[in-house]
């Protein structure tokens, strides 16, 4: 008897987008999640940290904190997502220019 796979979540699309963007973009990349708590009845918090290199002729090396903010309906379940960075993502995908490029930048 053939059991019918159920169809992916958006979680599960997700997950894969981002693991398959990871593999190819970097050459090694971290996500550490530090502390997860209900803050509130309807809201879980998450802090994590982001590190890797990025697959570039240079060695490069990104690190940033962060935090996600999960918001539950009357049911319990996740119906909003939104995650905020330590800094502007500008200032991280700068973590990823050689000296001479951040130097010539930062003088315009």
């Amino acid at each position: 008897m053939l059991i019918p796979k159920p169809a992916p979540t958006d979680w599960v699309i997700v997950y894969w987008s981002l693991r398959f963007h990871a593999q190819l973009f970097f050459t090694n990349i971290a996500l550490d999640l530090h502390d997860v708590s209900q803050t509130k009845p309807d809201k879980i918090e998450a802090n994590w940290t982001v590190r890797g290199s990025l697959r570039l002729p240079w060695e490069t090396h990104i690190f940033f904190k962060g935090n996600s903010s999960y918001y539950l309906n009357e049911r319990g379940l996740i119906y909003k997502h939104v995650d905020t960075w330590d800094r502007q993502p500008t200032d991280v995908l700068k973590q990823f220019l050689p000296e001479a490029i951040k130097n010539f930048t930062e003088n315009l």
